[in-house]
């Protein structure tokens, strides 16, 4: 579940990562709330689309390190927050590069005044 096309090789259903995967601008909110509002169609649309819901789960990084030392902002992961409530969604944040104190707190999404489903750590 990346964004970085050095990673897809091996993970690739036909010229797409694993179908179902989509990606937009990181800290932008209107963005993810418009790509959100996309995916979570009417039953109807999503029957003919031959999917059975909307958006499962957002996963984001409280703070990227691969893609550069980008800091998530607050609005953004309540944004997230918010939409993943609304639709019963998860919030997943991926905590393997700044979780464990490496960003200051035990973990990253504790500076932003979120608290996700499920996070990664390692």
């Amino acid at each position: 579940a990346t964004g970085q096309s050095k990673y897809h090789e091996g993970f690739q259903y036909g010229n797409e990562m694993v179908p179902g995967f989509v990606f937009t601008d990181y800290n932008d909110s209107d963005s993810l709330k418009k790509l959100v509002a996309e995916l979570n169609e009417t039953p109807a649309d999503l029957a003919k689309a031959g999917r059975k819901r909307g958006v499962a789960a957002i996963l984001l990084e409280p703070l990227q390190g691969e893609g550069g030392i980008r800091p998530g902002t607050k609005e953004f992961f309540q944004t997230a927050r918010s939409l993943m409530d609304d639709c019963d969604g998860l919030l997943m944040c991926d905590e393997v590069q700044v979780g464990m104190g490496r960003s200051g707190t035990l973990w990253g999404h504790e500076q932003l005044d979120v608290v996700p489903d499920v996070f990664t750590s390692a």
